[in-house]
């Protein structure tokens, strides 16, 4: 049932992508640059013509999407009208059947899949030896090699102390560019997130964190403004300005500090437990626009 519902909505893309190149044509617009197609994927003001183009075009990427999660929304406007539309358009010879182009162009996209490793530089962590799997995810060390790449420099650019990022997370991420990179920030993000509710005592006391980079600031130091006190008795200079700088930073060492804190059957349970039902969960709550952990709070 569901393969047929799939070819159904396959055949009414590429006949909405074939009305949609007629349309094109008949505004008889000769721009090479693509620009005058800007309309079909921002929010400008458009007359009757332009409005019906948008209609299909949203419909194209709704019926894509709705059985090929793993491409965005950016890829497939660039597949599609400016890889497909507006090159029929600009080169016709080079296109004499539109209709099997499309054919062929929609068959990618409802097929298109991909695999990519993305590593995310983590703050104040490492790991005792080289890597440590925990989740999905797997934390290096920074190696050697590491520190002459182009990433690095970009890495402590951001950082601007080289000793607050000494490992990183490596996760397997599905879909195109876009989709990946999501993904992948927030897959590291809720994993850290189970790592904090595992590795560090509940406290209302001000705890430094490690984290993604740049998801907490590296800067603790907090300036206040102090008014004169009352006080019966004066027994210390009074301060008008005062900056406190928090419990300092250090990296947390993942096993000894925060794995420690769970014995080795919970932690294979757990481990087993985000491997088989994280990616499900994800997708839920995807689906109903929450965060995980708001997900948790809510079960």
């Amino acid at each position: 049932m569901i393969e047929k519902q799939k070819k159904k909505d396959f055949e009414e893309v590429v006949t909405a992508t074939v009305s949609l190149f007629a349309i094109l044509k008949s505004m008889n617009i000769h721009d090479h640059t693509g620009e005058w197609l800007q309309f079909l994927h921002w929010d400008l003001k458009m007359d009757e013509k332009q409005k019906q183009a948008r209609l299909l075009m949203d419909k194209i990427i709704q019926q894509i999407q709705k059985h090929n999660g793993q491409i965005s929304a950016r890829l497939i406007y660039s597949r599609v009208v400016y890889e497909l539309l507006a090159k029929a358009i600009w080169f016709p010879g080079d296109y004499p059947d539109f209709s099997e182009s499309a054919r062929q162009e929609i068959k990618i996209l409802f097929e298109y899949a991909a695999t990519r490793n993305i590593d995310i530089p983590l703050a104040y962590l490492i790991v005792q030896n080289q890597s440590k799997k925990f989740g999905l995810i797997t934390i290096y060390n920074m190696t050697n090699e590491d520190y002459e790449t182009e990433w690095w420099k970009r890495v402590v650019a951001i950082a601007r102390n080289s000793e607050v990022v000494r490992a990183y997370a490596r996760v397997n991420c599905v879909g195109d560019l876009e989709n990946s990179l999501q993904d992948s920030r927030m897959i590291v993000a809720d994993m850290l997130i189970f790592l904090r509710a595992i590795g560090f005592p509940i406290t209302i006391k001000n705890q430094h964190q490690f984290g993604i980079l740049n998801e907490y600031s590296s800067i603790l130091a907090l300036p206040s403004r102090i008014d004169t006190p009352k006080e019966n008795h004066r027994l210390e200079y009074p301060v008008n300005l005062s900056t406190s700088i928090g419990p300092g930073g250090f990296s947390y060492e993942l096993e000894k500090v925060l794995l420690s804190q769970i014995n080795a059957g919970s932690l294979d349970q757990l481990q087993k437990i985000i491997e088989e039902d994280y990616l499900i969960l994800q997708r839920k709550v995807a689906s109903e626009n929450l965060k995980l952990s708001e997900f948790f709070l809510a079960v």
